[in-house]
């Protein structure tokens, strides 16, 4: 999902700013919109042993995992690191 927030869309690499749709990377807010209806839509779309995954910024896991497990129906239960720069880019999640 798009989850860079509105007052860092300027921190982007120049490139990214004017290649890629606005819409693509930010919400036009905080950046976890995206993740919060997920959070609150996916548990009834998913099996019972069903994950959803997700993509995150750069210092984004506390605020996504937060977020999507708002909703009531998931829990966090993987994060993936960038194996050069070990930055966390990649959550799991199941139902709770």
């Amino acid at each position: 999902p798009p989850y860079v927030a509105r007052d860092a869309m300027d921190t982007l690499h120049r490139s990214v700013r004017e290649h890629e749709p606005t819409t693509a990377l930010t919400d036009g807010d905080d950046g976890l919109s995206f993740y919060r209806t997920i959070g609150r839509d996916a548990p009834a779309l998913l099996k019972a042993d069903g994950w959803v995954f997700v993509e995150i910024g750069d210092g984004q896991a506390t605020a996504v995992i937060r977020a999507v497990e708002q909703g009531g129906g998931l829990i966090h239960r993987i994060t993936r690191r960038d194996r050069a720069s070990g930055a966390e880019r990649v959550l799991g999640f199941t139902r709770g």
